[in-house]
């Protein structure tokens, strides 16, 4: 019985699934959710996540953070440019590294037009 359970939490997708399922009001819970599922390559799930977070507590500007870098690898850059204004409202120096791979993905996204 004891390796069953230890089988189950060793997965950290199922053990945050299991957590945010037991306490849905946790943003860091679907944080760490939103991370894992992105590290997995469910970047829709990802997004997912950090917006249940977002919706508990609208200033947390590191989930805010998290989410422009979620939009900025589904090539959804206005919107991850509208994400790290926000984040900057709330803490400006949060944001100098996720503005630069803003800009670096728009000079992609014009070099490939």
């Amino acid at each position: 019985r004891l390796n069953v359970h230890l089988r189950l939490w060793s997965d950290r997708l199922v053990l945050y699934q299991s957590q945010v399922d037991t306490w849905p009001g946790g943003t860091r819970l679907w944080m760490l959710l939103s991370q894992e599922k992105r590290e997995r390559g469910d970047l829709p799930g990802a997004l997912d996540a950090i917006d249940r977070a977002i919706a508990l507590d609208p200033d947390y500007e590191r989930a805010r953070i998290m989410r422009a870098e979620w939009l900025i690898q589904l090539g959804r850059l206005d919107e991850a440019e509208r994400e790290i204004r926000l984040a900057m409202e709330i803490e400006p120096q949060l944001v100098s590294g996720v503005w630069k791979r803003l800009h670096e993905a728009r000079a992609r996204a014009e070099g490939e037009t």
